[in-house]
C-alpha cells in the first residue's frame, strides 16, 4: 500500500496538470447555446468550436509524438500550460468569432501536448506488470474533468456570462503552470536524435499500416465516435430540447464519470484473472446493451428523457472506460520502444474520430432539426462500427 501511495504522490504533478488541461472543453459545453446566440450562429456553426478543438488536438498530438521521448518533459508541460492560458484569455476577451476559434485551437494544442507527454512519462516509468494500473491512475483522474467542469461551467454561465468560464480556465492553467514548474522534473530523457521528415513519416506509417495498431484500437475508436458526437449535440439535446437548466447540465456527467471509473476498475480486476480477450468481449457487450437500450426506449416512447440518457451513459461508459484503458495498454506494450509515437497515434486516432463525429453531427443538423434524431442516428452508427470491429480486433490481437 505504501508503494502504491508513493507512486501516486510521484505522479501528482503530472496528474494535476493533466486534469486542468482536460477541463477544457467540458467547462464550455453548457455555454454553447449562449455563445451561439451572442455570435448569431446556428447549431451547426456552433459545432465548429468542437470541430476545431478536436482537429487541432489530433494534429498537435502527432507533432508532439515526434519529440515526446527525447525532449525535457517538464519544459513541455510548462509550455503547454502557458499556451492553454493564452488561449483561454483570448477566448474570454474577444468579440470576434475567428479569435474565439483561435483561442479554442491554442487550448487544444496545449491539452494535446500534456496528454502525450503524460502518457510517455508513465510509459517510460512503468513495467509490464504495473502499466495498466498506472495508466488507470491517469485516466481515472482525468475522468473527473467531464464531471466537475460542466457543473462548474453551467453554474458560472447562469450566474455570470459565458466569458467567465474562459477566465476560470485561464486561472487554472496558470496555477498548473506554476505547480509543475516547482516540482521534481520527470525521469531522465532519452538521448536526442536527429529527426528527418522521411524518418517521421516512415515511423508513423510503419505503426499504422504494417502492424496490428488499428485493429487493437478499432473498438475504442467506435466508442469515441459516439462520445465525440455526444459532446457536439448534448447541450442542444439536454438544455434546449429537454429544457434542463444549464446549471444542471453538468449533472449528466455524474453517470459518465461513474461508468468510466467502474470500467477502469473492472479491467484492473479482470485482466489478470480472465485475460484480455474475455475482458474485451465483456466491455463490447456492455456498450452494445447501452446503445441498444437507448434506441429501444425511443422507439417505445417516442422521446428520450434525462433519466434514460443518464442510465444509458452510465452503462455505456463502463464499456467505454474499459476499452480505452485496454487499447492504451495493448498499444504501449506492443510498441514499447516507440511509446511517444504510439501514444501520439492512439490519441490522434481517438480525437480525430471525435473531429469526424462533430462534423457528422453538423451534417446531421443540416438534414434533421432534432437533437433526438441525431442521437439515434449516431447510436446506430456506433453499433454497426462496434460489430465490424470484433473480427478485426481478434485477428490483430492474435498477431500481437
Amino acid at each position: 500500500m505504501k508503494t502504491r501511495n508513493s507512486i501516486f504522490l510521484a505522479l501528482l504533478p503530472l496528474l494535476t496538470v493533466s486534469f486542468v488541461s482536460n477541463v477544457a472543453p467540458y467547462i464550455y459545453i453548457p455555454s454553447l447555446p449562449d455563445i451561439a446566440s451572442d455570435f448569431n450562429l446556428t447549431e451547426s456553426q456552433a459545432g465548429n468550436l468542437l470541430s476545431v478543438y478536436s482537429l487541432i488536438l489530433s494534429l498537435t498530438m502527432l507533432i508532439v509524438g515526434m519529440v515526446g521521448d527525447s525532449w525535457n518533459k517538464r519544459r513541455l508541460l510548462v509550455g503547454a500550460s502557458f499556451i492553454t492560458f493564452i488561449g483561454a484569455v483570448l477566448s474570454a476577451i474577444t468579440g470576434h468569432f475567428s479569435v474565439l476559434l483561435l483561442g479554442w485551437a491554442l487550448q487544444a494544442a496545449g491539452a494535446a501536448t500534456i496528454v502525450i507527454v503524460g502518457q510517455t512519462w508513465i510509459g517510460q516509468s512503468s513495467k509490464e506488470n504495473n502499466i495498466t494500473r498506472l495508466f488507470s491512475y491517469l485516466t481515472i483522474v482525468l475522468s473527473f474533468a467531464p464531471l466537475i467542469a460542466p457543473i462548474l461551467g453551467g453554474i458560472i454561465n447562469d450566474l455570470f456570462v459565458w466569458r467567465y468560464n474562459f477566465y476560470v480556465m485561464a486561472i487554472l492553467s496558470f496555477l498548473a503552470l506554476l505547480f509543475i514548474n516547482k516540482t521534481t522534473p520527470p525521469p531522465p530523457i532519452h538521448a536526442k536524435r536527429s529527426i528527418s521528415a522521411k524518418e517521421i513519416i516512415n515511423d508513423y506509417s510503419r505503426i499504422l499500416f504494417k502492424s496490428p495498431f488499428i485493429g487493437l484500437i478499432s473498438t475504442s475508436l467506435a466508442c469515441f465516435l459516439f462520445q465525440g458526437a455526444l459532446m457536439a449535440y448534448s447541450s442542444f439535446l439536454v438544455i434546449d430540447q429537454l429544457q434542463v437548466p444549464s446549471s444542471l447540465y453538468g449533472l449528466i456527467s455524474i453517470p459518465t464519470v461513474a461508468g468510466i471509473i467502474a470500467g477502469q476498475l473492472l479491467v484492473n480486476i479482470m485482466e489478470k484473472k480472465r485475460g484480455i480477450v474475455p475482458v474485451y468481449k465483456l466491455n463490447s457487450a456492455i456498450v452494445l446493451i447501452a446503445l441498444g437500450a437507448s434506441l429501444g426506449y425511443y422507439f417505445i416512447t417516442g422521446v428520450h428523457s434525462i433519466v434514460e440518457l443518464s442510465v444509458v451513459l452510465f452503462v455505456f461508459n463502463i464499456g467505454f472506460g474499459g476499452h480505452t484503458l485496454l487499447a492504451l495498454r495493448n498499444v504501449m506494450l506492443k510498441f514499447s520502444s516507440q511509446r511517444s509515437y504510439s501514444s501520439a497515434l492512439i490519441n490522434f486516432s481517438n480525437h480525430f474520430m471525435g473531429y469526424i463525429a462533430s462534423l457528422f453531427v453538423q451534417f446531421l443538423f443540416i438534414l434533421v432539426d432534432s437533437p433526438m434524431l441525431v442521437h439515434n442516428i449516431i447510436s446506430i452508427t456506433a453499433i454497426i462500427l462496434i460489430f465490424l470491429s470484433f473480427p478485426y480486433f481478434k485477428y490483430s490481437y492474435s498477431k500481437e
